[in-house]
């Protein structure tokens, strides 16, 4: 039987705004750390993060959509030294809700969860998403997450994500739905990404 866990911890932001996604996405891949492990979901958000940069620590999930966090929650299990930084969308987080209770239960400490709610989804014509209805961070702290909050500036997204303290955690980050939809597509093959992922695993095991 697991103890009981103290309650979870919600930042609100000071007046969030909608961001510009690819300053977002620069934001972020420019804090990442080579050692981490990057898992970035279907759609426009994997196609971004290639865009911005291309490492062979970064998994471009294709067609599974909402299972980037739980294949990450299963990452940071697997590799407890590593830090696993999942790069969620709001209409990918709400196809699978259920994986905020299975992390929230888990509680990995090497495990952050960046949501980017743009409220459409995108990468299929930018049809609204129900994320309006949604208070991401409340709902992860309610799942068992113990800090989640929103990030309204490029800068709070850039130190929050170099901030490598150990914590589980649900970074909510508001961004506007994309003008550019022309993003270019990873220029190798699923099967040989995941291949690529697994090689970087077995190097630093």
């Amino acid at each position: 039987e697991r103890p009981p866990r103290p309650a979870g911890t919600v930042t609100p932001a000071e007046s969030p705004v909608a961001m510009d996604p690819d300053d977002v996405m620069r934001a972020v891949h420019g804090a990442l750390d080579p050692a981490d492990i990057v898992i970035a979901s279907t759609g426009f958000t994997g196609r971004a993060l290639f865009q911005v940069g291309d490492r062979d620590n970064q998994l471009y999930m294709v067609g599974s959509m909402g299972c980037a966090s739980t294949l990450g929650l299963g990452l940071a299990i697997a590799r407890p030294e590593r830090r696993v930084v999942v790069l969620d969308g709001d209409g990918a987080l709400l196809m699978r809700m259920g994986a905020l209770a299975a992390i929230g239960l888990e509680r990995p400490p090497n495990l952050v969860h960046v949501v980017l709610d743009n409220g459409v989804h995108d990468s299929t014509g930018a049809q609204e998403s129900i994320a309006a209805a949604v208070q991401f961070p409340e709902l992860a702290v309610a799942c068992g997450y113990p800090h989640a909050g929103t990030l309204a500036s490029r800068d709070a997204v850039a130190d929050t994500i170099a901030d490598r303290s150990p914590g589980l955690r649900l970074l909510h980050i508001r961004t506007r739905p994309r003008a550019d939809r022309k993003l270019p597509r990873p220029d190798t093959t699923p099967d040989a990404i995941a291949r690529r992922l697994r090689a970087n695993l077995e190097a630093t095991s």
